[in-house]
């Protein structure tokens, strides 16, 4: 696009900046929520899985 080598770390950082605005605008909509994070719903294996302590294992 014909920018200069030196902008790369400008051009990088507006969009970034946008987003930061705009999850603390959104912020500022919910007083009540505190910590500002996506939720986390974890769907992997729901099995139990055989584990052996680090002290217990061999070198291979």
């Amino acid at each position: 696009m014909g920018f200069p080598a030196e902008y790369f770390g400008l051009l990088f950082a507006i969009p970034r900046v946008a987003g930061i605005l705009a999850h603390w605008r959104e912020s500022l909509d919910d007083p009540h929520r505190k910590i500002m994070s996506p939720e986390q719903i974890y769907v992997g294996d729901t099995c139990l899985r055989n584990y052996t302590p680090i002290k217990e294992r061999t070198v291979i």
